[in-house]
């Protein structure tokens, strides 16, 4: 007897058992009320009487058959030997669940560990969905009856611990008090609900809709048993949602038909995520894309934050969906939402043939975002090459300059691509363009530390004493950055060591100022002033001291450097 029930538990187990699981398993009575703590059995007599088909894997700590052949064998004899095994099985947990003082609400939050078997025992119900049912009709109900009693102990703390993955116990949101028919519904329990449901003409509007979480969990028949018995189609959940918003959200095709020919507002758009069509674009369900178009969906649709269809599929990636909104007839310029039109979103995003899709139907180029700006701009700050190459071909404007950051060639080099910023070099970009932080790209790139990038705006003619901004040239803000290759390469190609633009003085101040006893060292022998003045903290010689950088001082002083304090 022994054998033949740790065999049914170890094949038949929803995940693999650890010991005191299995022996807690082994020693409860159906129908009693508390557990005999002496039929607990001792690991090596329950492995001694299976002959060597059971073992404990010494490495997961759990109980296993001895080899996956093993479990194929007992797969295939699975009825004839062991008929009854999920009724077993199920009778065996809902009566430790129905033990007297389950559960205990300080189980709640209390930091103890759970009784063994408590948290396999969230299985019960999947053991239960078919034959068990109608076997176990009473105690079955008895249990249903109180299962949120249950459901409060497993969305409570123990839900940020254990793995709680089997409905109704998973479900994504908090109920206080579901009744016996939601958890059978939830938990496909199709016998129970026509039970529950007999000699009844029509199911009572219900706070917690039964229909709401079977199309959640995709059970398609329990959905048409429950719109049969006249569930409203259009009930809301806990977060304003129908269920054909759900069953789309979660790609159950079928309920979605169903839901439709049941008369399901199509458009509904209550919630945080939309229309039902915009939440299958977002979740990239493209056969329920075509159900809900073909059902006359609006495919302009633009609730929620993300804006419309084609808006949602173009962030998304999918190309797909993108045509098939495009081809029913997708404003394909609608900018709604927080993100800008469907042609600035997937640039944003790099979706490369979305862009080239949108672009040959005659999406706006030049459009400009709220904040993000031109196409051009977005896809440079992204560092999308590609997608600059195909901007550029279809005649985006190169030096549109908006935001902070100005044109897409400054922005590209603050941001380091050096790549894209020789592409828009190549393409006549304007060279000097000082917008956004009153910055020219040479002064960004001198500022971030790109020294390729500097080299390549040199070379291509870049004026280098350009100057703006607080820190004024790139010679000065490569100073205070610290960027002693790029103050070498700046003064190698003639920069004015001297320039005492913006408000921290000469190139010299600012070194000084930052502690860069390196830079200190390169400006005076290209010929620095020792003894400028520029700047609100005196001389070279007055900031070292200032802050304290001690060897710059004494540098500065073995050069003749002098006060200006008195």
């Amino acid at each position: 007897m022994t054998a033949h029930s740790t065999l049914i538990w170890v094949a038949n187990a929803k995940r693999p058992l650890t010991v005191k699981e299995l022996q807690v398993a082994l020693a409860i009575e159906p129908g009693t009320q508390q557990l005999d703590k002496e039929n607990l059995l001792k690991i090596e007599i329950i492995l001694g009487v299976c002959a060597g088909l059971v073992i404990v894997d010494e490495k997961l700590k759990v109980v296993r058959l001895v080899h996956y052949t093993t479990q194929e064998y007992v797969d295939s004899i699975q009825a004839q030997l062991f008929p009854d095994a999920q009724t077993e099985i199920t009778h065996t947990l809902l009566t430790f669940l129905n033990f007297d003082g389950f559960p205990d609400s300080s189980w709640i939050n209390s930091r103890q560990d759970l009784p063994p078997l408590v948290e396999y025992s969230q299985y019960c119900l999947a053991h239960a969905a078919g034959q068990p049912e109608v076997q176990l009709r009473e105690i079955l109900l008895r249990f249903l009856g109180q299962a949120f009693q249950w459901m409060k102990v497993m969305r409570g703390r123990w839900n940020e611990i254990y793995n709680w993955n089997s409905p109704p116990w998973n479900y994504q949101h908090h109920l206080s008090e579901p009744s016996a028919l939601w958890i059978a519904a939830a938990a496909n329990l199709v016998e129970t609900v026509k039970f529950l449901l007999e000699g009844a003409s029509l199911l009572q509007q219900s706070k917690n809709p039964e229909i709401i979480v079977a199309s959640c969990y995709g059970h398609t028949e329990i959905v048409g048993i429950l719109l049969e018995k006249g569930a409203n189609v259009n009930a809301a959940g806990e977060e304003h949602e129908s269920s054909l918003q759900i069953a789309t959200a979660k790609g159950h095709t079928k309920i979605v038909s169903i839901l439709l020919e049941r008369g399901a507002d199509i458009n509904v758009a209550e919630g945080r995520h939309g229309s039902p069509l915009q939440i299958a674009a977002a979740r990239g369900h493209t056969d329920i894309v075509g159900i809900l178009l073909e059902k006359g969906a609006d495919v302009n649709a633009a609730g929620g934050r993300h804006g419309s269809p084609l808006q949602i599929a173009a962030a998304q990636g999918c190309t797909e969906i993108v045509g098939i909104l495009l081809e029913k007839g997708a404003d394909i310029n609608a900018a709604g939402g927080e993100h800008g039109s469907s042609l600035q979103i997937a640039t944003a995003q790099g979706h490369t043939e979305i862009v080239s899709i949108l672009l040959e139907k005659g999406a706006d180029i030049n459009g400009v975002g709220v904040l993000q700006g031109s196409l051009l701009q977005i896809a440079a700050a992204k560092g999308h090459t590609e997608i600059i190459g195909i901007l550029l071909e279809k005649g985006a404007d190169i030096n549109v300059a908006g935001g902070r950051h100005g044109s897409s060639l400054q922005i590209a080099a603050a941001r380091g691509h050096t790549e894209i910023v020789s592409i828009l070099l190549e393409r006549g970009a304007d060279i000097n363009a000082a917008r956004g932080f009153n910055r020219s790209s040479l002064q960004f790139a001198a500022a971030e530390g790109h020294t390729e990038i500097v080299s390549i705006l040199l070379e291509k003619g870049a004026d280098i004493n350009a100057a703006g901004g607080r820190h004024g040239s790139s010679l000065q803000i490569a100073a205070a950055r610290g960027h002693t290759e790029i103050v070498s390469i700046l003064l190698e190609k003639g920069a004015d060591v001297n320039a005492a633009e913006g408000f921290d003085g000469s190139s010299l101040q600012i070194a000084a100022a930052g502690g860069h006893t390196e830079l200190v060292s390169i400006l005076l022998e290209k010929g620095a002033n020792i003894n400028a003045e520029g700047g609100n903290l005196g001389t070279a010689l007055d900031i070292a001291s200032l802050f304290g950088h001690n060897t710059i001082v004494s540098m500065l002083l073995e050069r003749g450097a002098r006060s200006m304090i008195v």
